[in-house]
């Protein structure tokens, strides 16, 4: 495989942890760069332009700050050892925000994890997973 690029898509749970941790490997392996990317939820000016005395905007530079803050911690310098390492945040719906990044760098490779949501829960709401999977251009690894 030559896979220049590798996007890995966090939302700093347990599951996403170990697609990193499998996205960090690949790049190793394959000298590739790792982009590592959280999504803030970006819902809050569709439903309140002010919430609680707080602009958005305000709302939005804290979730930035804190999304900053929580990468590096989430995969620090230990875990990175040999590989070449962005960090991106980006806000909107999970999903689309996923896959234009992947467009936009370009990836080569997305890694993306899933719990295997199953069942009412999956057919209702679907997954940001099984979204990125139909929709992304490129090769889609779903770790579980």
């Amino acid at each position: 495989m030559d896979w220049k690029v590798i996007l890995a898509p966090t939302d700093f749970s347990d599951h996403s942890k170990h697609g990193l941790l499998t996205a960090r490997d690949l790049a190793r392996e394959c000298g590739a760069r790792l982009v590592v990317l959280h999504v803030v939820v970006d819902a809050l000016p569709a439903l309140l332009p002010d919430v609680a005395g707080f602009q958005y905007d305000e709302i939005s530079e804290a979730l930035q700050r804190r999304a900053e803050q929580t990468l590096p911690e989430f995969f620090p310098e230990t875990e990175r050892e040999g590989v070449a390492v962005e960090f991106r945040i980006e806000f909107g719906v999970p999903h689309d925000e996923i896959v234009r990044v992947a467009d936009e760098l370009p990836a080569d490779l997305v890694v993306i994890a899933t719990h295997g949501r199953t069942g009412a829960a999956h057919l209702l709401i679907g997954s940001v997973t099984e979204k990125v999977i139909r929709r992304c251009r490129c090769p889609v690894l779903v770790v579980k």
